[in-house]
């Protein structure tokens, strides 16, 4: 009898030791494993920080184009996206500069877009699709015109004093570290404090921010970048009408 219950305290114990033994390697698993997820979304945010640094040298010599190419283009399937239907137009058309989208209310894709192409080319090709079927689903016709209120937008008047810029059609992906390296890196302004706009139900980057800049040749040189590139967006940064203004000594 005594030797059965050494043996089952030899069992138990062997057991306890494999349990314990276990659980130490599931930690460890789990300490690696949010290690690897940490790096990636490092190495992730690199990757789009330096892809940045690389779209604003080639773009930020020479002014922004002084004719706007840009299409309305309707009909277009719901489920389409900027990424698919830009993927479109370049193989049709050419070079594409920029891909807005119309959405409704409640965040939906309205089947109408704004593609703004590189070259006069491009835009005639756009032009010859009007009442083409969309070719992957060909039960779409699609309504390509000139988009004529693209000029009637000219960029807002600076306030008195005013030191804060907008700056619109950025990544949705891009941080609010990486619009400050971008601004303060590549663009030499110097930022105070950038207004990070999200959703107020999901949390996500809107597109959009107002930043106040630290001096004259700062605000200068954010609003001379006007129609940069960055990750085939073509940016907006105008003098904002809501911006802070400087203050009097």
């Amino acid at each position: 009898m005594k030797k059965q219950n050494v043996v089952k305290e030899v069992d138990d114990l062997r057991n306890e030791l494999k349990r314990v033994r276990e659980e130490n390697e599931l930690l460890a698993l789990k300490a690696e494993l949010a290690k690897t997820k940490k790096e990636n979304k490092r190495l992730a945010k690199q990757v789009l920080t330096d892809d940045v640094a690389c779209e604003v040298k080639e773009n930020i010599v020479g002014d922004a184009p002084s004719q706007v190419r840009q299409c309305y283009i309707g009909g277009l399937p719901y489920a389409e996206n900027e990424d698919s239907i830009c993927k479109y137009f370049e193989k049709e058309c050419g070079s594409v500069i920029s891909v807005k989208l119309q959405m409704d209310n409640m965040n939906r894709f309205t089947g109408i877009a704004f593609v703004e192409f590189a070259d006069d080319q491009g835009l005639e090709a756009a032009l010859a699709l009007d009442g083409l079927p969309f070719t992957p689903q060909p039960e779409r016709i699609l309504k390509v015109r000139i988009d004529k209120n693209v000029k009637r937008r000219p960029p807002p008047s600076r306030e008195a004093n005013s030191l804060t810029v907008y700056a619109g059609n950025l990544p949705f992906n891009m941080s609010k570290e990486q619009i400050r390296h971008l601004f303060e890196s590549q663009l030499n302004a110097s930022i105070v404090s950038i207004r990070y706009h999200t959703d107020a139900n999901s949390g996500e980057f809107r597109g959009f921010c107002h930043i106040e800049l630290t001096d004259e040749s700062s605000l200068q040189r954010a609003v001379q970048a006007d129609g940069i590139a960055v990750h085939g967006r073509q940016l907006r940064i105008t003098h904002s009408t809501t911006g802070k203004k400087r203050s009097k000594m």
